[in-house]
């Protein structure tokens, strides 16, 4: 049938212009700045929590040596809050890898600490359980030394070349 397509035009793609939609960045914006103090909030609330632990009694495996670790679990909390709170204001620039940089290394010190005071026991349970937890230290040991390291190179990217993400 004639005449039923429709008519084609000639486009030239190297010279064609297309608008782009409307910047959705001050929402997009926005959303990170809730995140990020929500993020803050978290780290609040579990600092307390934290605190609360031995007074509770509870978990049971949880012995007194782990007033021992209560010091660095502060810096580590109050710290990643104080980074969640700046990033609500400014969380781009070489800010942003080196607070990374800087929380998972006290992250790594309070994994560290964990492995050295091990506040665990285990024997008033049928099983001991106390492989496990030296699993999940040292899969935290070495996972959040990975990140130490990753979070090193993005700050020296950032800081040899400021326009990198």
């Amino acid at each position: 049938m004639a005449g039923t397509h429709a008519p084609t035009h000639d486009v030239d793609v190297l010279t064609a212009s297309v608008s782009s939609p409307p910047s959705d960045a001050t929402p997009r914006r926005a959303g990170r700045a809730a995140g990020h103090l929500v993020a803050a909030g978290v780290d609040l609330v579990l600092l307390w929590i934290t605190h609360q632990l031995l007074d509770w009694g509870w978990p049971r495996f949880l012995t007194d040596a782990f007033e021992d670790l209560l010091p660095i679990i502060t810096v580590s909390l109050v710290a990643s809050a104080v980074a969640e709170l700046i990033f609500v204001i400014h969380d781009g620039g070489r800010f942003r890898p080196f607070a990374d940089l800087v929380t998972a290394a006290i992250s790594l010190v309070v994994a560290w600490r964990t492995w050295q005071v091990y506040p665990f026991d285990f024997s008033s349970y049928a099983h001991d359980w106390s492989w496990l937890a030296t699993t999940v230290v040292w899969v935290g040991i070495v996972g959040t030394a990975v990140t130490v390291v990753v979070n090193a190179v993005r700050l020296a990217g950032r800081l040899v070349d400021p326009g990198r993400c």
